[in-house]
């Protein structure tokens, strides 16, 4: 048998070089106490695994240090959801404090305060590397533009395998809406008009998006509601009767007097299990016409329609 690698101090200490290719491999660990985790290459794995190797980080003696530490370029499958854990959540190398709350059997609270940060960095840093290889630098320039981008630069907005890659978010160019699909928020004008979108979720999250229409046909999303609990992908299980009431509630809240037109997935209306979703939201007071839900053309649309006009303006779509 091959034994596994393993790095060994003089005190005994001991770093276990291991695997995790798929989210079963994770109950591999079960049982297993580490004072250290460390990943290479975060993105490559999905929050699952993450998520449950902390019940491994715990301590094997009195006065041991315990922590996990991860390294991570933009891209692969936990893109999203390493960066929202670490890269939206505060400015780069400040930490953000978290207070996990724990409800005792006898009735009391332990407060723990946990700590994230993110420290950036990328090749320019590491001057040994460039020092043996200069050349390197080249071999990264000459990647397509979002591996070029994530790995010369670690620019998290820009990654390969995303849908629309002709999406740009740039915060500099909000005020002046050029070359930026996101801008900062306007009033919307009275004459335009304001359609809901919705994709029903209930174990996994739902979606509800507000989208404003101006008189050139310009498409601004302006709000969006979505059912989504602090783990990536796992929804809140709101019953379609409480989503369709908190819709209700932000409508009648931001946008009373208007007339908004509802668009929603066609598998909404399905009765076969008992009330439709469709018809929950009526209830509501919520309706909805059925949309077109074929992806691919509804893809190559907005694909058609994120091009940017003489100006350096989307022609056809702003993202807000």
């Amino acid at each position: 048998m091959t034994p596994k690698p393993t790095w060994t101090f003089r005190s005994g200490a001991k770093i276990l070089f291991r695997a995790m290719q798929y989210e079963q491999d994770r109950k591999k660990y079960q049982g297993q106490a580490y004072d250290f985790i460390g990943f290479d290459e975060l993105t490559h794995f999905t929050y699952l695994m993450y998520n449950y190797m902390w019940s491994r980080n715990r301590a094997n003696g009195p006065g041991t240090r315990v922590y996990m530490r991860a390294t991570a370029n933009p891209g692969g499958i936990g893109h999203s959801w390493v960066k929202s854990r670490f890269i939206d959540i505060a400015p780069a190398a400040t930490p953000k404090s978290f207070i996990q709350e724990i409800d005792t059997p006898d009735g009391d609270v332990i407060k723990i305060e946990r700590n994230r940060i993110f420290i950036p960095s990328s090749i320019f840093d590491n001057k040994e590397l460039l020092k043996n290889d200069p050349n390197y630098l080249a071999s990264l320039a000459m990647l397509p533009t979002a591996e070029r981008n994530a790995l010369l630069y670690g620019d998290w907005l820009s990654f390969s395998g995303q849908v629309f890659d002709e999406f740009i978010d740039d915060p500099q160019h909000y005020k002046d809406r050029t070359n930026t699909h996101v801008i900062a928020p306007f009033k919307i004008p009275d004459h335009w008009k304001i359609f809901r979108a919705y994709d029903f979720g209930y174990a996994k999250p739902f979606s509800v998006g507000w989208w404003a229409v101006d008189t050139r046909g310009c498409i601004y999303r302006i709000r969006e509601l979505y059912g989504s609990t602090d783990e990536p992908n796992v929804g809140v299980k709101w019953t379609p009767h409480k989503q369709a009431a908190k819709v209700r509630e932000i409508e009648e809240k931001y946008y009373p007097d208007r007339n908004i037109f509802g668009v929603a997935d066609p598998s909404i209306w399905d009765a076969s299990r008992g009330e439709s979703i469709a018809a929950a939201f009526e209830s509501e007071g919520i309706y909805f016409d059925p949309g077109d839900n074929k992806r691919i053309p509804g893809k190559m649309q907005m694909h058609y329609r994120m091009a940017f006009d003489e100006r350096g303006l989307p022609m056809d779509v702003y993202l807000q």
